[in-house]
C-alpha cells in the first residue's frame, strides 16, 4: 500500500495577491469604507474626549471692547508682573496701561486684572500686555502650557 503525502501550503507560501485579487470589489469597497469610519470615530473620540472644557480660546462674537485676542504664551517676570502675549496682535495704541484685561478660560489665573504695560513687536503691533496675576506658577522662560485655553479680552 502506498502513502501518498499531500503537501499543504504553509501561510507564508500563499500569495498574498491571491487572496486581495479573489475578493470580489464590493468587499474591497466594504473593507475600505470600514476602515475609514473607524478611524475617523477614533479621531472624533480622541479630540472630544481629550479636550479641555471651558471657554479656551473661543473668540465672543459680542465683544465690544477694545481688543480680544486667544492667549498665544506667558513669559517670565522679574518685577511682578507677567507678559501674556496675544496671538492675535493689535496695532501699537490700541490699549495702554489702566484699562481693564479678562481672561476667560479654562486656567487658574483666570480674571479681571489691571494692564501695567504693553509691549510692541518689531512690527508696531502690540505683542503683549503685562499684568500681575493671581494663581500663575511659571513654567520656563516661554510658558506654552496655557496656549490657546483662554481668551484675553482688553476694555
Amino acid at each position: 500500500m502506498k502513502v501518498e503525502r499531500h503537501h499543504h501550503a504553509s501561510l507564508e507560501e500563499v500569495d498574498n495577491s491571491v487572496l486581495i485579487n479573489s475578493m470580489t470589489k464590493a468587499t474591497k469597497i466594504i473593507i475600505g469604507i470600514s476602515t475609514c469610519v473607524l478611524v475617523g470615530l477614533g479621531a472624533y473620540l480622541f479630540y472630544f474626549l481629550n479636550k479641555k472644557k471651558g471657554s479656551g480660546g473661543k473668540m465672543d462674537a459680542n465683544f465690544t471692547g477694545k481688543w480680544q485676542s486667544p492667549l498665544s504664551y506667558m513669559s517670565n517676570t522679574t518685577d511682578g508682573y507677567y507678559p501674556i502675549h496675544l496671538a492675535i496682535r493689535p496695532p501699537s495704541g490700541t490699549f495702554a496701561k489702566g484699562d481693564t484685561v479678562t481672561i476667560d478660560g479654562d486656567v487658574p489665573f483666570a480674571g479681571e486684572y489691571t494692564a501695567n504695560r504693553t509691549w510692541d513687536d518689531d512690527n508696531g503691533n502690540i505683542g503683549a500686555v503685562y499684568v500681575s496675576l493671581k494663581g500663575y506658577v511659571p513654567n520656563g522662560k516661554n510658558d506654552k502650557s496655557y496656549s490657546g485655553k483662554a481668551t484675553i479680552k482688553i476694555t
